[in-house]
């Protein structure tokens, strides 16, 4: 492990006690690693006589076969290669039907990406997603990113050392910690792929915690520096995060990276180099009386979203998103003023969506806007002078134009939050949750430390820091 910059003096000894501590405890044991290949094997056998006839191969991919799964997390992917030939309306019309067929026995679940594929429940620690791909000669002729899999694994086994395995392993339960792991929606993070890049480029994972500390957004990687960051902005203008895919350079392999995601890992190797912790790994719950405390002073609705249309997870995170951003840029642009909004879904239950308010909407349900009017000599002073006297609101001269204000109810609120909530497959609202609901929502741990976090305003890794706490 290399030196830590001069800025965080005295901190190496404390950062690699923690990784000697943590690193243990996620590097899974030789009997989970050949638990998970004896699972690999007798799912594979299940599959062979279902699709054996159309020259189709069965191969492991993921972190389990290039040697970078955490312990206790050993999920499968598991890949059948289809001929190219047969293409994408083959797997459409027969991939579903023949894999069910195969794996009958087992709890399956549907689910959807660019292919439908199936994911097995094996146990608690070990799930295994079936999934379909094209049989290619070269990852330039990929249609979608699982063609692309079986390069990458081979790429990635051929460049990590056993100790920069044990990084991949710390820097995705860092990543975890702090909540940025996974390029799903839902997250809009960092991948198992781009991990392992990360550290095949900076070689340990306190040097890719080092060198994120002092990023730049945009950021702009390669693996051997050959290519111009000015070049790559222009081919990938949109990214917040650019990092070429050394298997197919024309895609950014940091593409499902959101700005926002970006922003916490850097803020978060930046605070883990100054203030070392196992939290960061290992975060803990909040403390819920606090919680409970300062949602009895904040103003805030709970909104339980109904969704009424069955769709993949990561269409329905879509439409989250797309909902919390409407609902907030609208509410703002017209005067209501949000603080804050935020959205859980554990992919059960229905979805919740937390929005702070002034405390005016609270204490008195509405809260007073003030309206800029138009100069005083333009001709639609007299509308909005009649308009403020028949409100019995009245107006005022600052300048030269005219201002008033009004109020905003509670109710007008609701009724926008109604409307501007009619999107495809989710609509709110099935219920407004008093605190007492909204507290007790869920047990499980990830809506706990998401509670806290929306609250208190605080990364979870940084909780017990917190004053009051």
């Amino acid at each position: 492990m290399s030196s830590l910059n001069s800025s965080y003096p005295g901190n190496l000894e404390k950062i690699e006690k923690i990784v000697n501590e943590v690193l243990p405890r996620i590097r899974p044991s030789e009997e989970e690693i050949m638990n998970a290949f004896e699972i690999f094997n007798e799912i594979k056998r299940e599959l062979e006589p279902y699709f054996s006839d159309v020259g189709s191969e069965i191969q492991l991919h993921g972190s389990v076969e290039k040697g970078t799964a955490l312990s206790k997390e050993l999920d499968l992917d598991i890949f059948i290669l289809i001929p190219k030939k047969l293409g994408r309306e083959w797997i459409r019309k027969e991939f579903i039907k023949r894999a069910r067929e195969a794996l009958k026995k087992y709890d399956l679940e549907e689910r959807f990406a660019e292919h439908p594929y199936l994911r097995i429940k094996i146990n608690k620690e070990i799930e295994a997603d079936i999934v379909p791909a094209l049989k290619i000669d070269d990852p330039r002729e990929s249609i979608t990113v699982a063609d692309r899999t079986p390069f990458h694994t081979r790429y990635v086994k051929n460049r990590l050392t056993d100790d920069m395995r044990d990084s991949v392993r710390l820097l995705k339960k860092f990543m975890k910690g702090v909540g940025v792991y996974g390029a799903e929606v839902k997250i809009g993070g960092f991948s198992g792929y781009l991990t392992e890049l990360l550290v095949i480029k900076y070689g340990s994972f306190i040097d890719v915690i080092k060198e994120a500390s002092r990023w730049r957004i945009p950021v702009v990687l390669t693996l051997d520096n050959t290519e111009d960051p000015y070049t790559l902005r222009k081919i990938f203008p949109d990214a917040s995060f650019i990092f070429p895919d050394p298997v197919d350079p024309r895609r950014n392999a940091a593409a499902a990276v959101r700005e926002e995601t970006l922003s916490r890992f850097i803020l978060a190797s930046r605070e883990f180099l100054e203030e070392p912790s196992e939290d960061f790994f290992y975060p803990p719950e909040p403390p819920m009386s606090l919680v409970e405390r300062r949602l009895s002073e904040l103003c805030y609705l709970a909104l339980e979203i109904e969704i009424t249309r069955r769709d993949s997870p990561d269409n329905i995170w879509g439409q989250l998103h797309r909902l919390k951003r409407r609902i907030f840029n609208t509410l703002e642009s017209e005067g209501y003023e949000p603080l804050y909004i935020d959205t859980y879904w554990d992919e059960k239950k229905d979805p919740i969506i937390y929005l702070e308010l002034p405390s005016e909407y609270c204490e008195k349900k509405y809260l007073w806007r003030i309206i800029e009017g138009p100069p005083i000599n333009s001709f639609e002073s007299s509308n909005f002078i009649k308009k403020q006297l028949e409100m019995g609101e009245g107006y005022w001269v600052r300048g030269d134009r005219l201002f008033g204000r009004r109020k905003r109810y509670l109710e007008e609120l609701l009724k926008k939050i109604r409307e501007l909530s009619q999107l495809n497959g989710i609509r709110c609202c099935r219920r407004i949750l008093d605190k007492e609901v909204f507290v007790k929502f869920s047990e499980d741990r990830e809506y706990i430390v998401w509670l806290g976090e929306v609250v208190l305003k605080t990364q979870p890794y940084q909780f017990k820091r917190l004053r009051g706490s």
